[in-house]
C-alpha cells in the first residue's frame, strides 16, 4: 500500500502524504475508508510515529482525511480530495516552472515538455 524510498530527497512524511493522495486519486482508497493507525503504519514503514502523525495532520489540514475521535483516520469526500490534490499538484508544478526559469530553461522548452508528457498520456 504505502512504500517509502529511504534514498529520496523528499522527507518521509511528504512521501506518505503523496502516496496516500495517489491511492485516493486512483480509487484504491475511497470516501470513508479507514487508514492504518499512526502506530501500525509507523511500525510497517519502520519510521517514527511522529513522522506519520505529521503526515496525517497535514492531510487533515488539507481536508484530504478526517479524524473521528477514538475511531481513527478516514478518507474524506472525493470531490474535496480531488480539489485539494489538484491544488497541491498545481503548486508543485508552479514551483518546478519557477526552478526551471531560474535555471535558464526557456519557456518554449517547458511548453514542449508539457506537451510531450500530455501526448504520452494519450498513448497509454
Amino acid at each position: 500500500m504505502i512504500v517509502i524510498d529511504p534514498y529520496s530527497r523528499a522527507p518521509i512524511y511528504e512521501q506518505v502524504i503523496r502516496r496516500i493522495t495517489e491511492l485516493i486519486m486512483v480509487g484504491d482508497l475511497q470516501n470513508g475508508d479507514k487508514l492504518p493507525s499512526v502506530r501500525v503504519l509507523a511500525r510497517d514503514l519502520g519510521v517514527n510515529p511522529n513522522t506519520i502523525q505529521k503526515a496525517y495532520a497535514e492531510l487533515e489540514r488539507s481536508h484530504i482525511i478526517y479524524t473521528v475521535s477514538g475511531k481513527g483516520n478516514f478518507v474524506g469526500e472525493q470531490d474535496i480530495v480531488s480539489k485539494q490534490v489538484c491544488e497541491r499538484l498545481l503548486e508543485e508544478l508552479r514551483q518546478a516552472v519557477r526552478t526551471a526559469r531560474n535555471n535558464g530553461i526557456s519557456q518554449d522548452a517547458v511548453r514542449r515538455l508539457v506537451d510531450e508528457v500530455y501526448e504520452e498520456g494519450d498513448a497509454l
